[in-house]
């Protein structure tokens, strides 16, 4: 039991910060274009192995100079989110709002991988590096165009 408890408190914690993290930006910003909610991904982690990545459905947040991807868990109807991503060039506006780790630059992206995936890639600096692969499924042709990092 006593291990249950732990496991929901680490991700209710983590779920709350990455909310408030989210509501921050959307605030703040006010340059919010477009929300998708329940995107499937495929996500493929290499070199150490966090577990912060692991998701398979995340909902999308469409800036005018950024992307933010909230990947998270279903457990029963409750979302328990992960770590929120910003991925943006403009890394200077973003590091008031979020934790300096959660922005990203992608080293490899391309929105017609296969067709219908956007594919993004990108190395966190951790103690050792780990490498991340996100595919989003099911994204239109205009919700694709609506994606920039600058």
């Amino acid at each position: 039991m006593g291990i249950v408890s732990i496991f929901f408190i680490n991700h209710a914690i983590v779920n709350y910060q990455t909310k408030k993290q989210l509501n921050r930006i959307i605030i703040f910003n006010e340059k919010l274009k477009y929300e998708k909610f329940s995107v499937t991904c495929q996500t493929t982690t290499w070199g150490q192995k966090t577990t912060e990545f692991n998701y398979r459905k995340a909902d999308l947040y469409f800036l005018d100079d950024a992307l933010l991807i909230a990947g998270y868990f279903k457990f029963f109807h409750y979302k328990f989110f992960r770590e929120l991503l910003v991925i943006t060039e403009n890394k200077d506006l973003y590091k008031c709002i979020v934790e300096k780790n959660a922005i990203i630059s992608l080293s490899k992206y391309n929105p017609n991988w296969f067709g219908d995936f956007v594919y993004l890639e990108f190395n966190k600096q951790y103690f050792t590096s780990t490498n991340v692969i996100i595919k989003l499924i099911g994204l239109t042709k205009t919700e694709k165009d609506l994606i920039k990092f600058k």
